[in-house]
């Protein structure tokens, strides 16, 4: 996906969902690949991390504090460049 084209998409949120999206850098001039998607449920101040990390595992959901504990997590995982978005906003 060109990078113009990630924050310009018209899709529409909840407030209570949002959509998580990561992108690595594909080695090509302003490309990024999707590496993974998952959804955001904020429920009573806790936000609950829907995800299924591998197309034969079933889905996992994880309970974090804060946007920034989700981010931490997942830059644990993808330790290579990345770009992180939630809804259309850029995360990191």
């Amino acid at each position: 996906m060109p990078l113009d084209n990630v924050e310009n998409s018209e899709l529409k949120f909840s407030d209570k969902f949002k959509v998580l999206r990561i992108y690595l850098d594909s080695n090509n001039d302003n490309i990024l690949e999707m590496a993974h998607t998952a959804l955001i449920i904020d429920k009573e101040g806790s936000l609950f991390l829907l995800e299924k990390k591998n197309p034969g595992y079933p889905f996992q959901i994880s309970e974090f504090n804060s946007l920034e504990d989700v981010l931490t997590y997942y830059n644990h995982i993808y330790k290579q460049e990345k770009e992180i978005y939630v809804n259309q906003e850029k995360a990191s």
